[in-house]
């Protein structure tokens, strides 16, 4: 899983993708790996497309590196409050 996910990434700064990765918060002991590969990737010497950009989902969790959270521009969506808005 780990391995297809650095491909996508590679394959993606390469070419100008936009790459999600959802549900991270499910496999917190890869995040290490992909913050070390991430670095790699975006290193200076490399040739990073400017189109490049990377997409975590995740749900609160505390094993979140901090590393990626604070290279990070984080969105935060909340349910609305009461049942009428939240159907809607």
């Amino acid at each position: 899983m780990g391995e297809q996910a650095e491909q996508y990434i590679e394959n993606g700064a390469m070419r100008g993708y936009w790459v999600m990765l959802q549900n991270c918060h499910l496999l917190t002991s890869w995040l290490k790996d992909l913050e070390r590969s991430f670095e790699k990737t975006c290193a200076p010497e490399r040739k990073t497309d400017k189109g490049f950009r990377l997409w975590l989902t995740t749900a609160p969790t505390n094993n979140f590196p901090l590393g990626i959270l604070q290279k990070a521009l984080k969105v935060v969506t909340e349910p609305p409050d009461g049942l009428g808005q939240n159907i809607k």
